[in-house]
């Protein structure tokens, strides 16, 4: 298994992101989902960018983004180490859709990583510290976060029904379940 941008408009460039995909994909959950998600990911930036105050991410661009195959849904993003960011590292976002998905799944997973970058860039108490040689992550409470505005921006847009696909759809459980203060007691774990 390796990445390409065999087919994708602008070999997979935008202002804000590199995509690629497995090679080992089906054109249509390859290249056409690529495609799909080059096409809006630019308006799903400044809309992002909208929701904290128009600041810029801590991390140069282009983000690298990769889809990835696999019968499981997700995404994420490793933070590097500050020292590492001012020498010019990049976080890889990987988006693993599932097979057959539409293109709204990528965007959603998308929107879901990017606005944790920008709780990180911040710096509201959304992401949890970093040391020097380690980057933080978003804890339960920014991973709520998250999940919130990657809902939203379904809705806003007419996506998917406007809700969460399923295994996402953890709102109805948190709000209406017992459950620790997880906004006030913020463990780091997702």
């Amino acid at each position: 298994m390796g990445y390409t941008t065999a087919g994708l408009v602008n070999d997979g460039y935008t202002a804000h992101y590199a995509v690629s995909y497995d090679d080992t994909l089906s054109a249509a959950d390859g290249v056409q989902r690529a495609n799909g998600l080059i096409a809006a990911c630019e308006a799903d930036f400044a809309l992002m960018k909208g929701w904290f105050g128009g600041i810029d991410l801590v991390f140069g661009y282009p983000i690298p983004v990769q889809i990835e195959s696999g019968p499981e849904t997700g995404a994420s993003w490793p933070d590097p180490a500050p020292f590492l960011v001012d020498l010019g590292a990049k976080p890889t976002i990987t988006i693993q859709p599932g097979n057959g998905q539409l293109v709204a799944l990528l965007r959603y997973l998308l929107v879901s990583e990017v606005t944790e970058m920008f709780m990180l860039t911040q710096g509201q108490g959304w992401f949890y510290p970093e040391g020097f040689f380690q980057g933080g992550d978003e804890g339960s409470k920014g991973e709520g976060l998250s999940r919130f505005l990657g809902a939203q921006f379904l809705r806003d847009n007419n996506l998917l029904g406007g809700i969460a696909p399923p295994g996402f759809t953890v709102t109805p459980f948190w709000l209406n379940g017992p459950r620790q203060d997880f906004v006030d007691i913020n463990p780091d774990d997702h």
